[in-house]
């Protein structure tokens, strides 16, 4: 992106220039004209040899991608913003694709709202066709980064409680 801006801010101040010296002295419009068309040229010229190379880097990104595994690939996205993607996974191994589950993700002070939200929502994405449902509805439990009890869920108030790590969690609520 940043490629596109310097042949046209080049293009742009020397435009710039050139009027305000036609300003300053009466020179013919014919070379003002002239002058104004090289311009335009040179930005053109600059932007298509900036999109060359921006195209050429996305083709060479686009085949780095094509040679990652299929899971690679299904769970890229989360493995860019840092989404314990391992987790999301096991938890959706474990809950039938027809139950609701309901995710608590923890208040860890080094998350802050954005990846919070983000997590919720790659891993909304991750659990389909699993139906999101609120936290008292729901008949599974998705702990994030935080303990049931933290969250307000006793151990008996729980079915069944399959740990994959410390404060990463999946239950099930019983009645």
């Amino acid at each position: 992106m940043e490629y596109f801006l310097v042949p046209q801010a080049f293009a742009l101040i020397l435009g710039a220039g050139i009027l305000f010296g036609a300003r300053a002295r009466p020179a013919p419009r014919r070379k003002v004209r002239s002058l104004t068309v090289v311009i335009a040229v040179a930005g053109m010229l600059g932007s298509a040899l900036a999109l060359a190379v921006v195209e050429r880097r996305l083709w060479r990104q686009a085949g780095d991608v094509r040679e990652l595994s299929a899971f690679d690939r299904a769970t890229l996205g989360g493995q860019l913003i840092g989404v314990r993607v391992r987790f999301v996974e096991w938890s959706r191994r474990l809950i039938p694709p027809d139950d609701s589950y309901a995710l608590e993700v923890g208040r860890n002070r080094r998350w802050s709202d954005g990846y919070r939200s983000a997590v919720r929502e790659w891993s909304t994405y991750r659990l389909l066709p699993r139906p999101a449902a609120a936290r008292r509805k729901a008949e599974w439990l998705i702990f994030y980064g935080i303990q049931p009890e933290e969250a307000g869920y006793p151990r008996r108030s729980l079915a069944r409680l399959e740990v994959f790590d410390d404060g990463y969690a999946v239950a099930r609520r019983s009645g």
